[in-house]
């Protein structure tokens, strides 16, 4: 057994070790040495190779000659069959347990029938397909996952389920989409190794992302895809057109596995993966991108979406890399469910955080967690930054930053008619941001953004000017805002602002500090007093929300024209303006508060000119005039004026409305505008209102006649409850005198101009008091 011993370690190339003593072991070893000679030689010679050491199943040429093979199968079939006999009767097989498990090996191996090939066949292309098989059956490669491969199994097998939906003989294209350091790549790789197998080749393309941008990155991927699944590297692929033409060509009739890991790009996916047509019946292309339009429509055939880690999941994961066990350490369990809970469920954060805790005392966790709240982890940082560094646009980059800051748990329509005032583009850059993965948009309509991504997005801004404060585009974090305002340390480059206070800790700040802040688009206060002269505020002004505003009205000096949307909830309001407004650009006046309170202050004061209608929108200036009309309920129907010399410039509608207390959306689906003379219908989803530009509702003004019988209706969702519907017709001059017009009984027509007819106010409903509702007093502007 000792030259049995040598014998194998000199073919494998390894160093002799001893195992076990053999000295007590005489032994022939002509059989071993038969065995070794002529396996080496015989499998040598059928190869080309010279020598053991160029003996590599992964590089093995497909060439061999005929009588070679043969000369193999008989010296070891002959050779398996004399070692083993001799092993047999000169070994104590009970002292040497190992040796009789080699002997009970060997005698199997002799066993195995060789390959009968018939006289009629070709031997070349037999003997060919033999050595396939078996390198085929040699090849065990299989990739890392992960050190601890919490949650995967289950993935995975919800993964290989969703493969399996498809017919087995057809091609199946899947799609894994989810945000960065999700796991999209690990679950991608279990997948490659659990199923691998069964396919006639298989090939992992990892990073195609970073490899695309590379020289010659384009060709080098189609030539390592072609060499996984052929094991050659005779072919040269000399273009990505060439390239195209190979794979589609010799993949269409073998099954395989190919994973394209991490694709961005359209024309990745063209040059590696041009259509299910490329590849033979029973393959499966798995595809993992950040990017939903990569998968779009007809691309896969089916799209799987990676969700975060559950809670108990990601507690196990980070213990394992925190503390090397599955729970965290006594001491450090509500130190853990903090971090655990920033990183909400992201695989990547729980794992580098891990790993970065490991071993500290909880001084110094408690240090690490309190500089996360301002600085995230920079590895997790540049993990996540690829998607936003992947965005082509930069206005897509301003609407994401914008988001982090300002707009997380908004209403989409809303965030997109303040965004598209900032002539941002808002419709189609949301849309791209979602495709992304870097925004979400919950089944309320509501946009949303993973914690980490906000942190990101944050941190971007914040390291473009860290030690100063003042010079950053936007401003989120407590203790700078309230030393910027305190201090009127405010500068050009600000654009965005957020102070929230609590009841208990407000402030009172003077307007000054927003003096120098031209550029100030977007400010957010909660439980802040501003005191002064309100036109030191940016001209520029787009977005107004101020929760608790203490005044009695809008400052008249507050420039309004830029503004888009104006928030005021639990407010002290009693009026809008002293004087009439006309704010074209105003889309949206939302006035949350004390409605009864409101209601009887509005009606007390008889005088139209003043914008006093329930916290209502006034319009008028001195250029343009209106026509009220309004009733109870979804539907207004008019007459429209006959009005000489007066052109009806646009139409303007207000709804009060109850919305049930667990929905925050506006709830509007659509509008209808009716014309009864002419029997036409318009509908307007709620997705096409908040795209319309001034000119689009001057084109429908402009189809409404003088004596056209008229309805607008309202339609919401179900559990809106819509009190009362207004719709403004707006002139484009002022009406200086009284205007016969014919109205129903259960509406209230309104003109506006210099004689006593303004004095007419419009009808408020009684607001009942409904326990299971609560009043949201909205108004919305579609013109």
């Amino acid at each position: 057994m000792r030259y049995f011993r040598e014998g194998l370690c000199k073919a494998a190339g390894i160093r002799q070790f001893e195992v076990i003593n053999f000295r007590e072991m005489e032994m022939s070893n002509n059989g071993i040495d038969l065995l070794l000679n002529h396996w080496r030689k015989a499998l040598c010679e059928a190869t080309g190779i010279s020598g053991v050491a160029g003996l590599n199943y992964s590089k093995v040429e497909m060439e061999m000659a005929n009588n070679e093979i043969d000369l193999l199968m008989k010296y070891w079939r002959e050779s398996l069959l004399e070692a083993a006999d001799m092993s047999r009767g000169k070994v104590n097989m009970e002292k040497y347990p190992c040796v009789k498990q080699w002997a009970e090996a060997l005698h199997e191996a002799a066993s195995i029938s060789g390959v009968v090939v018939l006289n009629t066949r070709n031997e070349a292309e037999a003997i060919k397909n033999i050595v396939e098989n078996v390198t085929h059956s040699l090849d065990k490669t299989e990739l890392f996952v992960a050190n601890n491969p919490v949650g995967v199994e289950a993935r995975v097998q919800e993964m290989i389920q969703l493969i399996s939906k498809k017919a087995s003989k057809d091609v199946l294209l899947l799609g894994i989409w989810g945000m960065g350091g999700i796991g999209k790549t690990t679950i991608a790789k279990a997948i490659y190794n659990k199923i691998g197998r069964n396919f006639e080749g298989r090939s992992f393309l990892a990073n195609i992302r970073e490899i695309w941008e590379q020289d010659a990155g384009q060709v080098s991927l189609q030539e390592q895809l072609l060499f996984d699944i052929y094991r050659e590297t005779t072919t040269k692929i000399h273009n990505v057109e060439y390239g195209k033409n190979i794979l589609q060509t010799r993949f269409c009739y073998k099954k395989v596995l190919i994973v394209l890991d991490d694709v961005n790009k359209l024309d990745q996916l063209n040059a590696l993966c041009g259509s299910d047509k490329w590849f033979g019946r029973g393959s499966r292309i798995v595809i993992t991108t950040r990017d939903k339009h990569i998968i779009r429509g007809n691309r896969v055939h089916k799209v799987h979406i990676m969700k975060e880690m559950d809670e108990r999941e990601s507690t196990e994961l980070f213990s394992w890399n925190a503390f090397k066990q599955a729970s965290p350490k006594e001491g450090f369990t509500e130190l853990s469910k903090s971090v655990v809970s920033y990183c909400g469920g992201l695989p990547l954060a729980l794992e580098v955080l891990g790993c970065y805790l490991f071993d500290m005392s909880i001084t110094e966790w408690e240090s690490v967690l309190e500089k996360l709240k301002r600085i995230p982890n920079d590895q997790v940082q540049k993990k996540l930054k690829i998607s936003y560094d992947g965005l082509s646009d930069d206005t897509e980059k301003e609407i994401f930053l914008d988001i982090a800051c300002f707009f997380i748990g908004m209403d989409r329509y809303d965030v997109i008619q303040i965004l598209n005032g900032c002539r941002l583009y808002a419709e189609n850059g949301i849309r791209v941001l979602v495709e992304r993965s870097l925004v979400t948009i919950n089944d309320k309509n509501k946009l949303g953004m993973h914690d980490l991504l906000r942190d990101m997005g944050r941190e971007i801004i914040r390291a473009k000017s860290p030690m100063e404060p003042e010079k950053r585009s936007r401003l989120w974090f407590h203790d700078d805002v309230v030393d910027i305002l305190l201090k009127k340390k405010g500068t050009n480059s600000i654009e965005g602002l957020t102070l929230m206070l609590s009841t208990t800790n407000s402030k009172c700040v003077s307007t000054t500090a927003f003096k120098k802040m031209k550029k100030l688009r977007l400010l957010q206060l909660v439980g802040v007093q501003l005191d002064g002269d309100f036109k030191h505020l940016s001209r520029d002004l787009r977005w107004l929300c101020w929760n608790g505003f203490s005044l009695k009205c809008i400052p008249t000096n507050l420039y309004r024209s830029s503004l888009v949307s104006i928030e005021l909830e639990n407010s002290n309001i009693k009026f809008i303006w002293k004087e009439a407004q006309f704010m074209e650009n105003l889309k949206i006046l939302n006035l949350t508060t004390n409605y009864k309170e409101l209601e009887s202050t509005a009606t007390a004061s008889q005088n139209m000119t003043t914008s006093e209608c329930d916290g209502g929108l006034l319009l008028g200036d001195n250029d343009h005039d209106w026509f009220t009309f309004n009733c109870d309920g979804s539907s207004v129907i008019f007459d429209v004026p006959r009005v000489n010399g007066y052109n009806l410039k646009a139409i303007m509608c207000v709804v009060h409305y109850f919305n049930p207390e667990n929905v925050t959306s506006d709830g509007l689906k659509n509008v209808l505008v009716i014309n009864h003379s002419k029997l036409t219908i318009q509908l307007f989803k709620r997705d096409t209102l908040a795209s319309f530009e001034n000119e689009e509702w001057h084109r429908l003004a402009s189809n409404i006649e003088p004596g056209n019988h008229m309805e607008v209706v309202v339609v919401f969702e179900n559990g809106f409850i819509v009190k009362k519907t207004t719709v403004y017709l707006i002139y484009d001059k002022p009406i200086d005198k009284k205007i016969e017009y014919c109205h129903s009984s259960n509406k209230t027509v309104v003109s506006s101009g210099n004689e006593d007819t303004s004095t007419v106010g419009w009808i408020s409903p009684q607001v009942e008091s409904i326990d299971d509702f609560q009043h949201t007093q909205k108004r919305r502007k579609f013109d």
